[in-house]
């Protein structure tokens, strides 16, 4: 067996058919496909028996509800590839998507990392996938990985956010050769009702800051992973409440490392450097204000002297 597939299932009946569907319609066809059904109430578990009634290179295992986590490792274990490919069960993948990627497992290639397409459910709206670091989204949907590079690596249990991050850069600690590819096929479903849009609290952005900062990364890859994140809350903030206690811990982790020497700005791209500085070495959240109006201004005058 070349390739296993492993597919979290839970509630998402009304995806589940496409998503199986590009799956049996790949052009590589030396796979087995794990679904693990986590607990799904909406019948998205009769949905999965069908398929694997059809097809024997489907199987399901039927847990109760532990979350992504636990699924990926319940497949992991019994999974019989010589790669590991993930498939979320509400995404789909063009049909050369697989044939693609395995055209660079290679002798020598521990991970293939490649792009996505997206799309944002009930806005019409989709586009290019930027591309992305292992280290700093995760997103196992887009990688390969050789079973014997994982060895007994699994995914951080009770974790709702990031947990990706964490099982690769733990990965990238094995110091593993990694593909990088532009290819382009994985169609990632952004839905307003998934479980991180509607259940990410401060709690999981604090559990996600405190295991990444337990890794032995280098500087430059904890620094980029935990600044862009840093430059999100920033952004999202609530500028009536501020930040709740959970995420000024977080953002004390980041000040900690920085002043410790740890961290380094530089490893924060662009207008959010100076901002930030001034931010977390002075307390004064206006000085981050300014530096964002200061950025508009000039790009609307840029604008205006090319134009």
């Amino acid at each position: 067996m070349k390739l296993s597939i492993i597919v979290p299932v839970y509630n998402v009946a009304p995806y589940l058919r496409e998503c199986l569907e590009s799956l049996l319609a790949q052009t590589f066809r030396d796979w087995e496909c794990i679904c693990v059904d986590d607990g799904s109430t909406d019948g998205s578990a009769e949905i999965l028996e069908k398929y694997a009634a059809a097809d024997s290179r489907i199987r399901v295992i039927h847990q109760a509800n532990q979350g992504v986590s636990v699924a990926r490792n319940v497949a992991i274990d019994v999974a019989r590839g010589e790669w590991l490919g993930f498939l979320d069960a509400d995404d789909s993948i063009e049909a050369d998507w697989f044939e693609k990627m395995m055209s660079y497992a290679k002798d020598g290639v521990d991970i293939v990392h490649a792009d996505s397409r997206y799309c944002f459910e009930g806005t019409g709206s989709s586009g290019e996938g930027t591309y992305r670091t292992f280290l700093r989204d995760g997103w196992s949907q887009l990688n390969i990985v050789r079973r014997s590079i994982v060895g007994t690596t699994r995914y951080p249990v009770g974790m709702r956010l990031k947990e990706d991050v964490v099982f690769f850069a733990t990965l990238a600690l094995k110091e593993p050769s990694v593909a990088w590819v532009r290819e382009r096929g994985y169609n990632y479903r952004a839905r307003e009702d998934s479980a991180l849009a509607v259940h990410v609290s401060s709690e999981d952005s604090l559990r996600f800051a405190e295991e990444i900062s337990k890794l032995q990364l280098p500087r430059e890859d904890i620094g980029r992973t935990l600044g862009y994140d840093l430059i999100l809350w920033v952004k999202g903030r609530d500028k009536r409440s501020g930040y709740d206690s959970k995420k000024c811990r977080i953002l004390k982790l980041w000040r900690d490392g920085v002043k410790s020497g740890e961290l380094r700005f530089r490893d924060l791209r662009g207008w959010w450097r100076p901002g930030l500085w001034f931010w977390l070495h002075t307390g004064r959240l206006w000085l981050f204000d300014a530096t964002i109006f200061l950025r508009v201004w000039v790009e609307v005058l840029f604008k205006k002297a090319v134009g």
